[in-house]
């Protein structure tokens, strides 16, 4: 099973999120948002504001918009 954790809570992860949760292949182990708000509609896996929490993966998929994407990767 591919593990997975998401960067982010917009659209695009939240689609992500449903399509893998109804794979069989894939597992969504995390979920990282900046905002506790915004992690609420993903109660049904582990979430975190830390990027220093992040769980160990098989795939890290950056699904935020795209100004913030280097702030992002400068940090992981």
């Amino acid at each position: 099973m591919i593990k997975i954790v998401l960067l982010g809570t917009g659209n695009v992860a939240t689609h992500l999120f449903k399509a893998f949760q109804n794979n069989g292949n894939t597992e969504v182990v995390q979920v990282y948002n900046r905002s506790h708000k915004n992690l609420e509609r993903f109660k049904t896996v582990n979430t975190t504001t830390s990027i220093s929490k992040l769980k160990k993966a098989d795939i890290y998929i950056i699904a935020i918009a795209d100004d913030s994407i280097t702030e992002l990767s400068k940090k992981l």
